[in-house]
């Protein structure tokens, strides 16, 4: 008996050892899965995205998930919604009953920053609905863009065709120089190389920011005259051109311009031909009906309605006068007859025409008209040039024999406030200039001898003196001027009438630089 005992008592706890220690199976992780089929082996996920996480896991009584060993949350599914762009190692750990753990690896979620999305954009402060913006030719406009994680994205600016070196914010102001359209490219991209690029057409509207424009007038034999544009790049070859069906050399005398448009003074039929300032398309042509054959010299615009040309026959004084155009009508007027008119330089100011025939400085009405004298200077006095000058005083240059003399005016009670006797001659058109800089005017001294040179005078209007600026040893063929920034002074030339070109003056210092017309052209710089 006692043995037997025993035995029981000592398979009694052989069986309760092996129910208290039985060991609960491991969990078993089939697979984890990522939403919308995310691969993070070739996948990245843009920050403020999100991934859902499902385990499929047998023998687990909960999941634990973990974000670069910080754990992130806990369950069958998890959501990740990273906020920065970075490396994030995701793995989840099952647990079973009794804790036993199961690890798994889900992988390198690489989280970039997001496409940029640009939501609008500014001019000048004020929203841009759609792609088209709007400014003012010579205006600064500043563009800015609005797009998401703005402090990471880089910007390339594109403008018609040409990128903007050492801008690559958001922010890019724009100055058209020319009216008419400009097309604006930007490409955004953040620092995970994400590129979208936006595409906008500026129109510069109101008047024409000035440039000089070198005017080329056909040879005899030819059929056509054109017109090319100097820009800092050089020459610019323009599309404008005459036909002249007649063989006729189609010669373009002058040129102005006005709002956008430029107008072209021809010595052919086809009078006066307006184009687009900026693509140089033909607008139109007025003809000339007047009976008056004598040649046209200079064009001016007064306004939107009304221009005017000086006639000049070198054979016949009493065919020279002004011929006054119909803009809105697009015809010429009854010629006002005036002798000894020239080349006598026009000026608009306070809207009157101003200008010099002989040694009388007049004005015209260009509602009437009308001519009404303002000052009649000595009668050995021929004026050359009329200019108004930084300093707001108006300035004749008259010749008085071999020598000259600069008058300063009140351009309002046209009272005399200065007179400068000079020791230059100018016997042709002085081409008188004033600098937007500085408070100095330049003009041309030409010799009456056939063939000879011309030099370049600086008048000092605070100094109330006179000195050469420049001998270019050529010939002045044209009408001289000074770009609106005040910095360039464009001399045309020409040598024996063989020969063509410009030479752009540095007014501030810089190097001077040639440009030769192709061919036998004559050039002249307009800057109106």
């Amino acid at each position: 008996m006692k043995k037997v005992l025993f035995l029981l008592i000592a398979t009694t706890v052989l069986l309760s050892c092996d129910k208290n220690d039985e060991v609960a199976p491991l969990p078993i992780i089939n697979g984890v899965t990522i939403s919308d089929d995310f691969n993070p082996q070739i996948s990245s996920l843009p920050a403020g995205d999100s991934l859902k996480f499902s385990i499929d896991v047998k023998n687990a009584i909960s999941c634990q998930w973990f974000v670069n060993q910080k754990l992130a949350g806990e369950g069958s599914t998890f959501v990740f919604a990273p906020t920065t762009r970075g490396d994030y190692k995701i793995k989840v750990i099952a647990l079973s009953e009794n804790k036993q753990e199961k690890e798994f690896e889900v992988g390198t979620i690489k989280v970039v920053d997001p496409v940029p999305m640009v939501s609008g954009m500014t001019c000048n402060g004020e929203a841009i609905e759609g792609n088209m913006i709007t400014a003012e030719v010579g205006k600064a406009a500043k563009l800015e863009l609005q797009c998401t994680n703005a402090d990471a994205v880089s910007c390339i600016w594109n403008v018609d065709g040409q990128i903007i070196e050492g801008i690559e914010s958001l922010e890019y102001t724009f100055t058209a120089e020319w009216s008419g359209t400009h097309n604006i490219n930007i490409q955004l991209k953040n620092q995970d190389g994400a590129m979208i690029e936006k595409a906008y057409i500026l129109t510069a509207v109101g008047p024409y920011k000035n440039m000089p424009l070198l005017i080329l007038e056909s040879d005899p034999g030819m059929s056509y005259g054109g017109v090319d544009v100097i820009t800092d790049g050089g020459v610019k070859k323009g599309q404008f051109h005459f036909v002249n069906k007649t063989h006729i050399p189609a010669s373009i005398n002058d040129a102005a311009i006005f709002e956008n448009s430029i107008y072209f003074l021809s010595t052919v039929e086809d009078f006066i031909c307006e184009a687009d300032v900026q693509t140089l398309k033909l607008k139109r042509k007025i003809k000339n009906t007047s009976p008056n054959k004598a040649t046209p010299r200079r064009l001016i615009i007064a306004n939107s309605t009304k221009a005017y040309v000086t006639l000049y026959n070198p054979y016949d004084s009493k065919q020279g006068g002004i011929l006054p155009i119909d803009l809105a009508q697009g015809k010429t007027e009854k010629i006002i007859d005036m002798s000894g008119i020239f080349d006598g330089e026009m000026l608009v100011l306070d809207g009157k025409v101003i200008f010099g025939a002989g040694n009388k400085l007049q004005y015209i009405n260009p509602a009437t008209n009308k001519v009404t004298l303002i000052k009649e200077f000595d009668e050995k006095s021929s004026i050359k040039g009329i200019e108004l000058g930084k300093d707001n005083q108006l300035y004749i240059l008259a010749s008085i024999g071999n020598k000259s003399r600069m008058t300063g005016m009140n351009p309002s009670s046209f009272t005399v406030e200065s007179t400068v006797d000079m020791d230059v001659e100018i016997s042709n058109t002085a081409a008188l200039c004033s600098s937007t800089s500085q408070n100095k005017l330049y003009f041309v001294s030409t010799g009456s001898n056939w063939g000879a040179t011309s030099k370049i005078y600086c008048y000092d209007a605070d100094l109330k003196t006179a000195a050469i600026f420049e001998n270019p040893q050529k010939a002045m063929y044209g009408y001289m001027t000074i770009s609106a920034d005040g910095t360039t002074l464009y001399f045309p030339w020409n040598e024996y009438y063989t020969s063509y070109g410009f030479i752009a003056y540095s007014l501030n210092g810089g190097n001077s630089q040639k440009y030769d017309c192709e061919g036998n052209a004559t050039c002249k710089a307009i800057h109106k």
